[in-house]
């Protein structure tokens, strides 16, 4: 089992956790919690935090905070198996706001620090029309230069998520692994196929094949009807066909 760090950014309102200044003076921001190290897991179990993102709430904003929680998973001395995996990034014009496409690049970074010798590895990405970034290759180690095509994705155009997803898939070949599509989104598919019932379909017939699909959703605006569809649909084929 490998280890896994994981970091999810969920929104909660004002007053649930968050401390109320009865009176300041200037409109300063508040200063925000230290970010301690998260304990270690102990006896194979996960190690959960949760902080926010400020110590408090300004009388005068909109009263939304964000929520930091880091999953932690034990270390372990076994090596993971090789992995076919073909990330396929959102670069459509929405990912411009909320620093969704800031987040896409650091998800792709922290992907590629964790490949490793062995796996396989393909870049898509989408906006009005899909393109293969770099068609799928053994990992070298060289992580720097696809640090460097994960720099240059910017924001631009619709989201044509299906072609997207498709060419994702269609990187994979054959493998002695595990092969998986991930897809990087904020799921507003508004070019092309945008069914959420066509998207579960065909993932859920990936599955069956062993093709994995997993979805991270990104932005307060996210498509959680579709993305989440699309998790459900891998996850009902993966728990039928054990």
């Amino acid at each position: 089992m490998e280890r896994w760090h994981v970091t999810l950014l969920c929104l909660v309102a004002a007053g649930a956790g968050v401390i109320l200044a009865p009176s300041l003076g200037a409109p300063a921001l508040p200063t925000p919690p230290p970010l301690l190290p998260v304990a270690p897991p102990e006896d194979g179990l996960l190690a959960l935090d949760a902080r926010l993102d400020q110590s408090a709430a300004l009388p005068w904003s909109d009263g939304t905070r964000h929520l930091v929680v880091t999953v932690t998973a034990p270390d372990t001395d076994h090596e993971r198996v090789p992995v076919d995996v073909a990330l396929v990034v959102d670069t459509s014009g929405s990912m411009g706001a909320e620093g969704k496409i800031e987040a896409a690049r650091a998800a792709a970074d922290e992907l590629i620090d964790a490949l490793r010798p062995g796996d396989r590895f393909a870049l898509v990405t989408f906006d009005d029309q899909a393109r293969v970034l770099l068609p799928s290759e053994v990992f070298d180690g060289d992580a720097a230069r696809l640090h460097r095509m994960v720099e240059s994705l910017h924001d631009d155009g619709g989201t044509n998520l299906w072609d997207g997803l498709q060419l994702g898939h269609d990187q994979l070949g054959a493998f002695d692994g595990p092969r998986k599509v991930l897809v990087v989104s904020d799921g507003i598919a508004n070019i092309g196929e945008t069914r959420p019932d066509a998207f579960a379909s065909i993932v859920q017939e990936w599955s069956a094949r062993g093709i994995t699909s997993s979805t991270i959703g990104l932005g307060r605006d996210f498509n959680e009807t579709l993305l989440e569809r699309m998790a459900d649909a891998a996850r009902s084929e993966e728990h039928t066909s054990e």
